[in-house]
């Protein structure tokens, strides 16, 4: 239920993401993405998977968008793109990765 994700915190969504999120937390990875760097990364999406959603850091999360959403295509073909800016993460360049 994307709904529990929407409706977290920040702080919630970092320390807590397990408790909050329960059985919809299928899979986790943390990474580090330095400002201006493009970081490759490919994985197999879960089955059962519905929704991704990204938690990115910023200095000030009371002004930032640091975190998004993406309902995953029912064909699972598909390149998604995650961008992080000064103060947000969105995700953006969807296509067929077929």
């Amino acid at each position: 239920d994307y709904k529990k994700f929407e409706a977290a915190d920040y702080l919630t969504l970092v320390k807590s993401d397990a408790q909050v999120l329960g059985k919809d937390l299928l899979h986790k990875e943390v990474m580090i993405v330095r400002p201006g760097q493009t970081l490759p990364y490919r994985t197999d999406i879960n089955k059962d998977t519905v929704f991704l959603g990204v938690v990115a850091a910023f200095r000030d999360t009371r002004v930032a968008q640091w975190k998004a959403l993406h309902r995953i295509s029912v064909f699972r073909h598909e390149n998604i793109r995650i961008k992080l800016e000064q103060n947000s993460v969105s995700f953006t360049g969807f296509h067929d990765g077929s």
